[in-house]
């Protein structure tokens, strides 16, 4: 197997996931996607400091989520 067929092998299904979830994805907002880029080069080159990004903004994220209230009938 050369390297570009192995390299479309993993490609395929997480664009195919990524097509699947692209409604979801569109609500997404805008400053996530912004920091996405950066977290990703943090991940790759320093796994401790990841920690440091990551669990801020896992905590940020539960305690900023919009809370879906039940509508009452009347």
């Amino acid at each position: 197997m050369n390297d570009l067929e192995a390299a479309c092998l993993r490609i395929g299904p997480l664009l195919a996931v990524i097509w699947l979830a692209y409604e979801q994805l569109k609500r997404i907002p805008v400053w996530l996607w912004c920091t996405l880029p950066v977290i990703v080069l943090v991940a790759a080159t320093r796994l401790r400091w990841m920690l440091w990004l990551l669990v801020p903004l896992i905590v940020a994220v539960a305690i900023l989520k919009p809370r879906v209230r039940p509508r009452r009938e009347r």
